[in-house]
Order: structure tokens, then sequence, then C-alpha cells
């Protein structure tokens, strides 16, 4: 399947907030449509409800990973660990090319630099969900 990175970026372009472009962008890979990735992620843009807090790509790409990992079975927490085992790798792979995780300090609001525009973290988390969430789709199989 040809990377969809380009499809996230047009999104960000088109109006979506950093946690609708990539949710958007691969959620139909995990059974729902755009329309319900729009409204699920729709409070995560700006470091959840421009808080800038955590990085609103980095919030879809923990909510498309336990879409993919999760057993759905409250109680038993079985697949849980898996999910989360699948999150920090993508958690930390981002801080490391980006600098922080946190919105406040990518955007510069700190009084640091800009670290990382918004646009530029898009594509960083759709290359991500593709490497870790979907790598038998996108040709990063191991």
């Amino acid at each position: 399947m040809e990377s969809r990175i380009q499809v996230a970026r047009g999104r960000f372009h088109n109006g979506y907030n950093c946690s609708q472009t990539v949710m958007c962008t691969y959620c139909d890979l995990l059974g729902l449509t755009p329309e319900d990735g729009y409204r699920i992620s729709e409070g995560f843009g700006g470091g959840i409800a421009q808080t800038r807090g955590t990085c609103g790509t980095v919030t879809a790409l923990a909510m498309l990973a336990g879409l993919k990992r999760s057993d759905a079975l409250p109680g038993r927490g079985v697949t849980k660990m898996d999910t989360y085992a699948l999150i920090q790798p993508m958690m930390k792979e981002f801080e490391e090319q980006n600098g922080s995780l946190l919105c406040s300090e990518l955007m510069g609001l700190t009084g640091g630099p800009i670290l990382r525009p918004c646009i530029d973290c898009v594509t960083d988390a759709a290359a991500l969900a593709e490497k870790y969430i979907f790598p038998d789709l996108f040709g990063h199989e191991e």
C-alpha cells in the first residue's frame, strides 16, 4: 500500500487539527469511518483541547494503537500491556526526532525555540503509524 503521509498533510492544510489528521488518515484500516475518527480525535488537537500538553499527533497514535491491539474485554486487561508496548517506542522515537512530546515545547511557547512546526509533527506521526501500527501494509515488515 502506498504511504498516506501526504494525505495526512493535506488534511492538516484543509482544517483538520493535528490529532484528526493522523486519526482520520488511518482509522479506516481499523474499522472506523473518517467521520468517526474526526469526532473521536477532535478534542485532542493543540495538545488536548489547546492546553498545549501532549502533542495531538501523539495522542492519535495512542488511539490508533488501542484500536489495533485492544481485545475490548474490560476487567481482563490482557491486551493493555501489548497496547502500551506498541505506544511507548512510538513516543520515544517521536521525542527523539522532535525534542519533546509537548505541544507547548514543540511550538516554542515555553521561552525556547520552535522545535517543530505542527505540519512536520503530522508528517512524523504518520510515518510512525506506518512503521509501528501498520508495518505489514506499508512495507516495514521485520
